[in-house]
């Protein structure tokens, strides 16, 4: 199908981007000696899933267990829920979810660990879980290393758990105001982690996994020794966070939402058919304040996006430019995570034409 045929605003995956950008994250971890372990977070799309595992040879990991539950069925059999789970009913479909693949889950308390005690019904195997360690998002975690070891000593004596290692997510990597910054966060996140693990070891406690994860810190992997598992999202499709961090240009974004412009009301005011409901409203996560507008509009560096209603995108647009009622604008999202969160499905272009349609099979899993 020809591009131009598809209705407005629809999603748009550059396959050749896409896999380029899969090969060459493959291809630095590989290299590093560090087991890349995708996040889905970005793309919510089985078939993208099943790319990335044979790429890495390696499984996957999600945040919610509704999203295991989906990839699960797509087939995949790897699966690491960074994410502590809690409650009597998620514990009972975490259940029922090991007896069909690997699982792997988060804790960073006391409470979780009796939680899945009380709730796991496993029968001769045991959960393994890692212990996440805040190293400076401040969101989920463990922050000293006298918790850390007091809530490792209290898996090792559970009944119903493994103790496997730590885990981390660098997501304040994105309060970056430059690549010097981004460096600096990722090379505090390893030595951190690398610290905790040393702890560990020094109480008799064995560390087999250290996993850390975010697409800007990949530009420090290298420098990462000692470091086992490595986890980033949105390297698939790239951004315009990633942009404005330095990570990524242009060029390497795969993904984008087409528009139609569907009125010029007066001079230097243009409107296109996609809204919030399209592009999100997001404008930096984690407090970033490098971005403009929501989006960027390949081809127009000058416009910007400045204002969302539901279904409008209001524009402000030069006098000069040659932009009519009908024309087609392709936007590179702020934040592609949230957009493909906001679609049913992503149409998939080789040479700009319309190849496959993928449905986005984890979008809306918030369970």
């Amino acid at each position: 199908m020809d591009i131009t045929k598809i209705a407005t605003p629809a999603l748009l995956i550059d396959h050749g981007i896409m896999m380029a950008n899969l090969k060459k994250m493959s291809e630095l971890a590989e290299r590093v000696g560090v087991k890349l372990r995708p996040h889905i977070k970005s793309h919510k799309i089985g078939e993208i899933a099943l790319k990335q595992v044979t790429l890495s040879k390696n499984g996957i990991t999600i945040a919610k267990l509704s999203e295991a539950e989906v990839m699960r069925e797509v087939g995949i059999k790897d699966i690491l829920i960074a994410n502590q789970i809690i409650g009597e009913d998620k514990i009972l479909r975490l259940s029922q979810l090991c007896r069909k693949c690997k699982v792997r889950i988060c804790i960073d308390s006391k409470e979780g660990v009796d939680q899945l005690n009380k709730y796991l019904q496993l029968e001769s195997e045991r959960l393994v879980v890692l212990i996440e360690i805040d190293t400076g998002l401040k969101r989920c975690g463990v922050s000293s290393a006298k918790d850390l070891i007091a809530l490792a000593r209290y898996v090792l004596e559970s009944p119903k758990l493994i103790f496997d290692g730590i885990l981390s997510h660098s997501g304040n990597i994105y309060k970056a105001s430059s690549l010097r910054a981004v460096y600096q966060i990722a090379a505090q996140e390893t030595e951190l982690m690398l610290e905790m693990a040393e702890t560990l070891r020094a109480s008799e406690i064995p560390v087999n996994e250290i996993s850390i994860g975010s697409t800007p810190a990949a530009a420090y992997l290298g420098k990462a020794s000692g470091i086992t598992e490595f986890r980033p999202g949105n390297y698939v499709f790239n951004d315009n966070i990633q942009i404005s961090l330095g990570i990524a240009s242009i060029e390497n974004c795969a993904l984008s939402v087409v528009t139609t412009v569907i009125s010029k009301p007066e001079r230097g005011r243009i409107i296109i058919d996609a809204g919030s409901k399209c592009l999100g409203l997001d404008k930096g996560a984690h407090g970033s304040d490098l971005l403009k507008g929501y989006g960027l509009i390949k081809g127009y560096p000058q416009l910007e996006i400045e204002r969302l209603s539901e279904e409008h995108g209001i524009l402000r647009a030069d006098d000069n430019l040659s932009i009519e009622i009908g024309d087609r604008l392709m936007i590179i999202p702020n934040h592609a995570c949230t957009v493909t969160n906001l679609f049913d499905e992503a149409y998939v272009v080789k040479e700009n034409r319309i190849h496959a349609c993928w449905k986005i099979v984890a979008r809306g899993k918030v369970t």
